[in-house]
């Protein structure tokens, strides 16, 4: 897949402050998604132990491990996609349809990743709110997902995206995937001199 132009913030926070292209970008996936992620991180609500249930080390075994393949997925994504990032479902007309890096271990990879860390968090926190709230985020960016996937067949050609989908899964990637983009993010941990 062709490398795109690094991420310019100033052109991102113009797009998203454009009120002049209100309403023809799908901005509603977008608020949905900001207001479930505000909820994620202010609103734990009672935590399991609140509730008579054991909160044990099972939850944060899994928590923590979620948390940092999330950041890592969010990061990757944001530096693998460039310049053609935006917040809303609608890409922007110069976007290349990235298919390397976190796009070749799954579709939406800071997608993934808001997932991962909403229930990485609810888990950590031994909060059921945050992983309903994680639930919820998933149902809504899996919608967001096929939303843009759809722009993305009329921009690329439905062939072309087709192929594409057909090898990448959209939200969950496999345990071999997340490994390959692991050692490609931290090429040297774990290697030992001789």
């Amino acid at each position: 897949s062709p490398s795109p132009a690094p991420l310019d913030v100033s052109a991102l926070v113009a797009e998203v402050t454009d009120w002049s292209k209100m309403g023809t970008r799908d901005e509603a996936y977008f608020v949905a998604q900001m207001l479930i992620l505000l909820f994620v991180l202010v609103g734990g609500g009672p935590s399991k132990a609140d509730l008579g249930l054991d909160d044990g080390i099972f939850d944060r075994l899994f928590g923590a491990p979620l948390l940092f393949v999330a950041g890592v997925l969010v990061t990757r994504g944001v530096a693998d996609l460039g310049d053609s990032l935006t917040p809303f479902p609608r890409p922007r007309k110069d976007n290349a349809l990235i298919t390397s890096g976190a796009y070749a271990v799954v579709r939406h990879p800071m997608y993934a990743g808001l997932i991962f860390g909403a229930f990485g968090l609810g888990l950590l926190t031994a909060s059921p709110v945050r992983i309903l709230l994680g639930v919820l985020l998933a149902v809504l960016l899996n919608a967001k997902a096929g939303k843009e996937e759809g722009y993305l067949e009329e921009m690329h050609g439905k062939e072309a995206y087709a192929e594409y989908a057909d090898d990448v899964p959209r939200l969950a990637p496999t345990a071999r995937g997340v490994a390959r983009l692991l050692e490609e993010t931290f090429p040297n941990v774990g290697q030992t001199e001789r």
